[in-house]
């Protein structure tokens, strides 16, 4: 039998997926780091008496290349979210939903050395698309121009563990439109995480 949790990330990582346009080309993986100092961190951005905070993230949007939104120097981090994960053989998937509707954020894919990492958008209109010419779409899952994942230790990639760092990446372009008005976005985001321990999904294997 299905677990509430279980099922809520189920259904979360459904609707990124099938409201979400992927970037054509392939993501590329690169190497995460390993920091145990960042630990002490974590625990100063994370732990807050009476409230469970999962991420806390920092970001600048910018619009037709002019800084919109930036939570860095306002210090209005962004505290709703929620870090969902799961195991499926010896890859780990970290998707987290920011803001209060969880309309944008990252997903994560780790493995034993490396690891993939992407942004998305997504909302209940079509607004997004990956290129001028494309059309509207409820979401866009977008490459990053960088990215950088730290963890203050190497996952066992096991179920039942938890997985908590720090992401930082930064988007390449996107455009969003909204009341006919056309946009050139890109994001900068940087977010502290720390997962629930982890869910072991077992997909179906092909064949009889």
């Amino acid at each position: 039998m299905i677990n509430s949790r279980t099922f809520f990330f189920l259904i979360l990582v459904l609707i990124s997926f099938t409201c979400c346009k992927q970037a054509p080309k392939p993501v590329d993986k690169r190497t995460y780091i390993i920091d145990s100092s960042i630990t002490q961190l974590l625990d100063k951005k994370l732990n807050s008496p009476g409230e469970k905070i999962m991420t806390l993230t920092d970001i600048r949007l910018y619009k037709d290349d002019k800084l919109v939104e930036d939570t860095y120097t306002s210090g209005e981090s962004i505290k709703e979210g929620v870090v969902m994960i799961s195991l499926t053989g010896d890859i780990i998937y970290m998707y987290g939903f920011l803001g209060t509707y969880g309309s944008f954020g990252y997903n994560i894919v780790l493995f034993k050395d490396s690891c993939a990492v992407g942004y998305f958008a997504k909302s209940d209109s079509a607004k997004y698309k990956l290129k001028r010419e494309d059309s509207l779409e409820l979401g866009i899952l977008v490459h990053c121009k960088t990215s950088n994942l730290t963890l203050p230790k190497k996952p066992k990639f096991q179920a039942g563990e938890f997985v908590e760092g720090i992401i930082e990446l930064t988007s390449e372009d996107y455009y969003e439109v909204v009341n006919g008005k056309e946009s050139r976005c890109s994001m900068q985001l940087k977010s502290y995480f720390r997962t629930n321990p982890i869910l072991e999904l077992y997909m179906p294997k092909g064949g009889n």
